[in-house]
């Protein structure tokens, strides 16, 4: 049965980069914290060439954009303009527990393999299941564009299960305030259907050692329990109104325990919850009927919006 939690307007970090030139290019707003655009190019007359623009790049969630740049053509008879200052690279956004690209971590992950970032308050990633292999790769490689960051990842092959394909990871944050998730999924199929999910499963424990030991062990005896301690939220991909081969911002369910936006509010949290176990999981139901179909996962991100 689903529960309806008290209403509350999820925080979407969205980056957007402005470049200031001759010629402005509108940024692409799937990608957060992209790249610095680059400094634009004009030309003097019968004086001194122009300087160049200026780019800054996007802020807001993940993105580790490269700064722009772009120095002025010579004017006729005059002298090269300055270069146009590099735009700065997105930043994680206030309140981010973690936001999760997948850069540099291209490679082939079987169940119970670890991989990513870690820290005194975030664990890496485990493949708690799956049929085969979790391949992280750049997303150019499969043919596709990344929402940010530039690589993807997929479960390989896909199941009709979500407990079979999954990786979950820790995160430490503040049970005094709301827990926003959100992710990007791209349906590499011809025509999307319902066949195709992506479930997200938040859990607590009262610290990272113990989160961390039940990773390790593929198993969920730390968690701590109550009326909101293990809620689904899924999302049903054509209900959701995703299109085939374009990526899709997952904010909000469509089917599981919480209906309308992935948020758990303070109220939820179990007592002594300091940390929170994000599972995230999907399937295929008609893979096996079309091997080539794929659905890559990308832009995961956590927070706890400020206020």
């Amino acid at each position: 049965m689903i529960r309806s939690f008290p209403r509350i307007t999820p925080y979407i970090a969205i980056a957007f980069a402005i470049a200031c030139s001759d010629a402005t290019t509108e940024p692409d707003p799937s990608n957060a914290g992209g790249s610095g655009a680059s400094g634009g190019t004009s030309s003097g007359g019968n004086g001194a060439g122009g300087s160049g623009g200026s780019g800054a790049g996007g802020s807001g969630a993940g993105g580790s954009g490269a700064g722009g740049s772009g120095a002025g053509t010579a004017g006729d008879g005059g002298s090269a303009g300055s270069a146009g200052v590099g735009g700065t690279g997105g930043s994680s956004g206030a309140g981010a527990l973690f936001f999760e690209d997948f850069s540099g971590l291209t490679g082939e992950y079987a169940q119970g393999d670890q991989f990513g970032d870690s820290s005194d308050s975030l664990s890496q990633w485990t493949v708690i299941a799956t049929a085969g292999v979790v391949r992280v790769a750049l997303a150019s490689t499969e043919g596709i564009t990344a929402p940010s960051g530039g690589h993807v990842f997929h479960f390989a092959p896909p199941t009709a299960n979500y407990g079979a394909s999954r990786i979950d990871r820790c995160a430490v944050f503040d049970p005094t305030k709301p827990l926003h998730y959100s992710y990007s999924v791209y349906p590499g199929v011809a025509e999307v259907t319902d066949d195709l999910r992506v479930r997200i499963n938040p859990t607590f424990y009262t610290s990272l050692e113990a989160c961390q030991s039940d990773l390790d062990n593929a198993a969920s005896d730390n968690r701590l329990s109550g009326d909101f301690a293990n809620q689904d939220m899924d999302v049903r991909l054509f209900t959701a109104g995703a299109n085939p081969d374009a990526w899709y911002l997952a904010t909000e369910t469509t089917h599981g325990d919480v209906e309308g936006a992935m948020v758990h509010p303070v109220s939820a949290f179990p007592e002594g919850a300091t940390v929170v176990r994000f599972s995230l999981r999907s399937r295929d139901d008609v893979y096996d009927s079309d091997p080539t179909r794929r659905l890559y996962l990308s832009g995961v991100l956590v927070t706890q919006p400020e206020d």
